[in-house]
């Protein structure tokens, strides 16, 4: 069973707090000007997380660099335990064969029906 709330999903993954939680209010303040750049490293790795508010919608956009130089991310969707990944797109991330692209951006917004 997954976590139908946030309450729920910090309750299950999170309940003694030692994860750290960081928040960043993305928040539409003047557009592309303001929002923060996050830096992400491990070893070589880094990705500058650029979160946008928008009126009905949150964009993640991530932009990966390796060695400081820029690379491609790969995306993993998982909906009733079954995987998503990007179509091909002729890049693929190493150590995982899926397809990859230079930046990618991540919708979150009300669920449309079905």
């Amino acid at each position: 069973m997954t976590a139908r709330t946030y309450d729920e999903f910090m309750e299950r993954y999170n309940p003694d707090g030692t994860h750290p939680v960081i928040e960043v209010d993305a928040a539409r303040i003047g557009g592309r000007e303001t929002s923060p750049f996050i830096v992400v490293r491990h070893g070589p790795h880094a990705v500058i997380i650029n979160p946008l508010g928008f009126d009905d919608h949150l964009c993640i956009d991530l932009h990966p660099f390796t060695s400081g130089h820029d690379t491609v991310a790969g995306v993993m969707a998982m909906t009733g335990g079954r995987r998503h990944t990007l179509e091909e797109t002729g890049e693929t991330v190493y150590g995982y064969g899926w397809p990859g692209g230079a930046m990618v951006a991540v919708m979150v917004g009300q669920r449309d029906a079905a």
